[in-house]
């Protein structure tokens, strides 16, 4: 899905824009390829060095998914001060919270669910101005990949729900075609 992602929005955009608008496009993508590989690769893995290694991974790419996904709106939306003070303070947390899970692998795993509501949710703040500048199309696929991403952290962390971990990565496709389908109207 990604890859399809990645390449249509070069298709789109590749003769037009300009190369902070492509290199923001790219990593956008590039950042849910790597997300999707490394949970590829965890989920896969039963050799346990690895297979924690590989979560850590995972987790950070959660975290650079959040900051790379704020990169589109704020060039062509929250165009502003505020705007790009949370992209700039996304990719803080982002570095900052894959320091932190390389340092404490298996511990605080509810508190790393929170710092990703947190990163993703600091675009409340702007809110007004995202409707705004955002078509009804765009505003409302943000909404339903924010709200399944967001939705789904309550699965993620309930290990006593049957199934809970299939529901989690069923949110996270549906939040990223979400935020893509946004992403798509957006430019």
């Amino acid at each position: 899905m990604s890859c399809w992602g990645l390449l249509h929005l070069l298709e789109l955009h590749l003769s037009s824009a300009s190369v902070l608008n492509l290199t923001v496009l790219v990593s956008y993508a590039l950042s849910w390829i790597v997300l999707f590989c490394t949970s590829t690769l965890y989920h896969a893995s039963s050799y346990m060095p690895r297979k924690s290694y590989l979560r850590v991974l995972d987790h950070c790419a959660i975290f650079i998914v959040i900051a790379a996904s704020y990169g589109p709106f704020v060039l062509h939306a929250l165009n502003d001060p505020v705007g790009y003070t949370l992209w700039f303070l996304s990719w803080l947390i982002a570095i900052g919270g894959c320091i932190f899970k390389f340092k404490s692998v298996y511990r605080y795993h509810v508190q790393g669910t929170w710092v990703y509501l947190f990163q993703g949710g600091m675009v409340l703040v702007s809110l007004p101005t995202l409707m705004a500048a955002l078509s009804p199309v765009a505003f409302t696929w943000l909404a339903v990949g924010g709200v399944a991403l967001a939705g789904g952290t309550y699965f993620y962390i309930r290990d006593d729900i049957k199934y809970n971990h299939c529901a989690w990565h069923i949110c996270v496709l549906l939040g990223g075609f979400g935020t893509h389908l946004a992403v798509l109207d957006l430019l």
